[in-house]
């Protein structure tokens, strides 16, 4: 059976929207923590261009994410996650964007393993800013042998030699 799902991604797999062990397949095309922020733009017949903000990919500690934090910390299952956390931040001196965004996708993929099948295949669509720490992350929730390739594509044209 197939179901579009709308909302919070944390709320739907915190929720029983989706059952236990049912997914096969997951794509992940998270925000990048790229600190931009993103329009969309609209045009009406004869006026000008008007943007509408579609996101914020900026990540910072606010009560949300001091929130999430708490959670991470106090459930026995991602103890762990807030650890790896914790030492992010020490490596980075203290609290910053980084470890914001890592609070904020930590608690949503470890609940993503609720409801994926012990055969499924996962696919993060990220960018350098934090694929290493998101990877790591991985390691923790999945384990560190479950993980088969990174996959790296983009549109290089300036370093394609023609031969």
């Amino acid at each position: 059976m197939k179901k579009l799902i709308c909302g919070d991604n944390l709320d739907v797999l915190k929720s029983d929207a989706i059952d236990t062990a049912s997914v096969d397949v997951v794509y992940l095309d998270p925000p990048f923590n790229s600190e931009q922020r993103y329009n969309l733009p609209f045009k009406k017949l004869g006026k000008d261009v008007v943007a509408v903000e579609a996101f914020k990919d900026i990540w910072h500690w606010d009560d949300a994410t001091r929130e999430l934090e708490k959670r991470l910390k106090t459930e026995s299952r991602t103890v762990a996650l807030w650890n790896y956390i914790e030492n992010v931040k020490i490596i980075r001196g203290g609290e910053d964007s980084i470890s914001a965004y890592l609070v904020n996708m930590a608690i949503r993929l470890n609940e993503l393993k609720r409801v994926m099948k012990s055969t499924a295949t996962l696919y993060l669509h990220c960018d350098p800013t934090a694929s290493h720490y998101l990877k790591l992350a991985l390691d923790n929730i999945f384990s560190a042998p479950n993980f088969r390739n990174e996959i790296i594509w983009g549109g290089f044209k300036d370093e394609v030699q023609q031969g």
